[in-house]
């Protein structure tokens, strides 16, 4: 069979260019959604803009382009530019010595949330990963000062900040998928502090959330959340409240979280393995795609977005990637980006 045009011959994939020509077809529109939202100052919009910075971020490793480093350390930036210390963010605040941001919506307007800055923040510690890792882009003095002051940023007003305001409460957190978030977190924030006692509690944050166990809920993990599905054979099925294997699964919509931080455990730890990582292809590939369902068992019926999190997927398997070529629900942005990621990964092995 002679592979279409913009494929690679070897695997018969949609190459880097394919996914970046569709992304810069709609660069302009992405960036007048994040751009505000860096701007707002409000902590719920950075949960939104979370896929904005994700989406640059691929697009760096993708094509190692500079432009679209420079657009996600704009998004950034400007959100550490509006972090005022929690003494002067009013009566709901925490008010104390760090800095952060309140959410302004309308539920929990005036308050600090552990989940909306982690939600942005697991993608901003995955670009400290990206930019340290291309040597050229590091060794120049102006990304050098950016990754410092990020870096110091996130150090102390992000895991510090929560991690002394309530480990047990803010980042071992009461369901799966916020969990994943510091999971995440840590799991990149340990390769770039200097910090020996930071260090340290990144190592014990990721390792209790991944397979060691919560000491908040009964020593539940995400390793131990995860079962062989009835329905989908080889498939996993699990549930986001700890420690219970019932019924309703987790929803695919949060599901996502938790398989964003997996995806990147793969890479830079040994508790996901290879088995894991084709047990969530198989609950991808058998339960999601087909059935758009609200729930990874393959129940209930939802949008079949998935760009968060499973599409991430594809960057272990051909096949995969090419079921997620075709996949009619592909959203904006983040999803062309991810899909670049993905087949730079498959094409340099």
């Amino acid at each position: 069979m002679t592979p279409a045009a913009g494929t690679i011959p070897s695997l018969e994939i949609l190459d880097v260019s394919y996914w970046k020509n569709r992304f810069d077809r709609q660069a302009a529109r992405f960036s007048d959604y994040n751009r505000p939202l860096s701007l707002s100052g409000d902590s719920n919009s950075y949960y939104n803009m979370a896929y904005g910075v994700d989406g640059y971020v691929s697009m760096f490793e993708a094509t190692r382009q500079e432009a679209y480093l420079d657009a996600a350390l704009r998004l950034i930036n400007n959100v550490i530019d509006d972090a005022t210390s929690s003494r002067r963010l009013g009566a709901r605040a925490f008010n104390d010595s760090y800095l952060g941001w309140v959410s302004q919506r309308e539920d929990v307007a005036g308050r600090e949330l552990p989940l909306f800055e982690s939600y942005l923040w697991r993608y901003v510690c995955r670009l400290l990963t990206a930019l340290k890792a291309n040597s050229t882009v590091y060794g120049r003095d102006i990304y050098k000062r950016q990754y410092d002051s990020i870096l110091a940023f996130t150090e102390v007003n992000i895991f510090d900040k929560w991690y002394m305001r309530g480990l047990n409460r803010h980042i071992y957190r009461q369901n799966t998928n916020m969990a994943s978030h510091w999971a995440y977190i840590a799991l990149h924030l340990r390769r770039h502090t200097n910090n020996s006692v930071r260090k340290n509690r990144c190592d014990a944050v990721h390792a209790n959330i991944a397979s060691v166990g919560l000491p908040n809920y009964g020593g539940a993990s995400l390793k131990r959340q995860m079962q062989l599905s009835a329905a989908f054979p080889g498939a996993y099925s699990w549930s986001n409240r700890w420690g219970s294997h019932s019924p309703p699964a987790q929803d695919v919509s949060h599901s996502n979280a938790e398989i964003s931080y997996i995806a990147e455990g793969r890479d830079y730890a040994g508790i996901w393995t290879s088995t894991d990582i084709t047990r969530f292809c198989a609950t991808l590939r058998r339960a999601v795609m087909p059935r758009k369902p609200m729930y990874v068992d393959g129940t209930g019926k939802s949008t079949g977005w998935i760009a968060d999190g499973f599409v991430k997927l594809g960057r272990f398997s051909a096949t995969v990637q090419r079921a997620l070529e075709s996949y009619e629900v592909q959203g904006q942005g983040q999803y062309m980006a991810a899909m670049a990621e993905n087949a730079r990964r498959l094409l340099t092995g």
